[in-house]
């Protein structure tokens, strides 16, 4: 009788103990330059798609969740092109962008539908090409005025361009550095 207690409890060990690892392998900690990204099932809203972590921990269920860490640091793009100014004058430019991923989850949402399942090489790539093709048609529309009264006023111009289309991305503008216009 006494083997049958002894089986007994050291079964509700193994099993609290197996739990307990079940419990603890599926509780994921959001590390400070990286975003969990939750998808499957995780609202009984059919429209949401993700749920978006930016620091903390949380529990991801099994079979009906799966989780994934983006990376969220900052990101450096090189850009360099052609265009012309609105006097039909030909200019090059080159300028070097950092940006990183927003930690805003209202704005992240949009970076995590873009660039969920692509590797960075890729999502640089998308960034890249979306901002080379808006700065070109600024730098187009900047009026004689404005190139009159420096480069600073016309980087100005291009930093607020750049800054609202990489919200579109969900992407936070941090700084611009070696602009050349030539």
């Amino acid at each position: 009788m006494s083997e049958f207690f002894f089986m007994l409890g050291f079964g509700l060990i193994l099993l609290f103990a197996l739990q307990l690892f079940f419990v603890l392998r599926r509780y994921v900690k959001c590390p400070p330059d990286k975003m969990i990204v939750i998808s499957g099932r995780v609202s009984p809203d059919p429209n949401q798609k993700f749920l978006i972590h930016t620091s903390g921990a949380v529990f991801v269920w099994p079979i009906i969740q799966e989780y994934e860490l983006m990376d969220i640091g900052p990101e450096e793009i090189e850009i360099s092109g052609q265009s012309q100014w609105s006097n039909n004058r030909p200019v090059s430019f080159k300028m070097k962008i950092f940006t990183r991923i927003s930690q805003q989850e209202v704005i992240a949402t949009k970076a995590v539908e873009l660039f969920y399942g692509k590797n960075k090489e890729s999502v640089q790539g998308l960034v890249k090409s979306k901002l080379k093709n808006k700065i070109e048609n600024e730098i187009y529309k900047i009026s004689e005025s404005e190139l009159e009264e420096g480069m600073q006023s016309v980087k100005r111009t291009l930093q607020k361009i750049i800054t609202d289309e990489l919200l579109e991305l969900g992407m936070e503008f941090i700084s611009m550095q070696e602009v050349e216009l030539k």
